[in-house]
């Protein structure tokens, strides 16, 4: 039996106690993610859903409550995942399942320190507009987010690491982007409702001329 079996059949025991087993559950997900960036963004899904009832609970609010599985499963989970350095090979996956980003960031609570700034960053150095596109379009329609300056200084300010995801060493190349890149955030940040927000996630992206 190889790793991607035993962590696959270890993942089916764990999730059945989600609550419970949820540190060796992130565990085998986080490898799963790494090994088989498809199975793994899978079984996340199937974990989330699985326990949709209780989470869909917090739907709406500003945090998830301590206890409740999406502190764990979405909150805990998006965060330890999506900062990774291995995770740019789930991004295709991730950033294409339109389903799972609508419960991670439009119906479920965003907080500052969420793990998307990584991903969105990257896939825009990257020339991959699309899939930030969709993890943007996810996360704007959220009814109680609003630190969007927060977020559009932390995706620009990681455009120094060029082509790296989220390096272990410190990177301070230029944040200068090519015209189609600008407009591209630009057009992001003028939907930016909030004016004062707007506004400082615009000062933010002015570093890119």
């Amino acid at each position: 039996m190889n790793k991607e079996e035993i962590l696959l059949k270890n993942f089916t025991l764990l999730s059945k106690d989600a609550k419970k087993n949820k540190d060796a559950l992130k565990s085998a997900i986080n490898q799963l993610i790494e090994i088989n960036p498809k199975l793994g963004i899978r079984c996340w899904e199937e974990c989330i859903n699985d326990n949709l009832s209780e989470i869909e609970e917090e739907f709406g609010k500003d945090e998830f409550s301590y206890n409740n599985l999406g502190y764990y499963l979405i909150k805990d989970f998006e965060m330890d995942f999506c900062e990774k350095e291995y995770f740019k090979g789930a991004l295709d996956e991730f950033a294409k399942n339109k389903s799972l980003l609508d419960i991670i960031y439009t119906k479920s609570p965003i907080y500052n320190y969420f793990g998307a700034r990584y991903a969105i960053s990257f896939l825009i150095r990257a020339d991959r507009l699309q899939e930030a596109d969709n993890i943007l379009s996810a996360i704007y329609k959220n009814k109680t987010f609003s630190d969007y300056s927060y977020m559009w200084d932390s995706i620009i300010d990681m455009f120094k690491y060029e082509d790296e995801y989220n390096p272990g060493a410190y990177f301070s190349n230029s944040l200068t982007q090519p015209d189609h890149i600008r407009d591209f955030c630009i057009g992001w940040i003028e939907r930016i409702k909030d004016e004062e927000e707007q506004a400082s996630a615009m000062t933010f992206a002015m570093q890119m001329f």
